[in-house]
């Protein structure tokens, strides 16, 4: 007995038959992921222009600004799923890697978290 996934048409042109794969690239999505995290960037390290490298608070504001314009990508990304509605729904967190955890009881182990008996750095084999 096969399992046969049933296609899914809800955005137009985009079929998918696996939630974590798109048949073909959402260029619209795209274009807001690269316009949204570049424009988001660019706003984050204007401050840096233009108080220019002579000012005496530019080191802190680099370290400050530059931590926020790490996050901007992130911004982007959600901006870009739950905008343009790209994947399906009730199929975003699993195709943007946040949900369901398969690897946290391997990624656990290699924290020092003993699976066998809830303790850290346990010893046990």
């Amino acid at each position: 007995m096969t399992h046969e996934t049933p296609f899914v048409e809800r955005v137009p042109g985009i079929v998918q038959d696996r939630p974590d794969r798109l048949q073909r690239v959402p260029w619209g999505a795209v274009t807001v992921f690269v316009v949204v995290s570049f424009g988001l960037a660019w706003l984050v390290a204007t401050p840096l222009w233009i108080m220019g490298t002579d000012s005496p608070a530019f080191p802190l504001m680099l370290s400050l600004l530059a931590s926020a314009m790490m996050f901007t990508p992130t911004v982007a990304a959600l901006a870009a799923t739950f905008v343009m509605r790209v994947p399906l729904e009730g199929t975003r967190l699993q195709f943007l890697g946040i949900w369901p955890l398969r690897p946290a009881k391997k990624l656990g182990g290699v924290a020092g978290f003993c699976p066998h008996c809830d303790r850290l750095a346990c010893g046990h084999r």
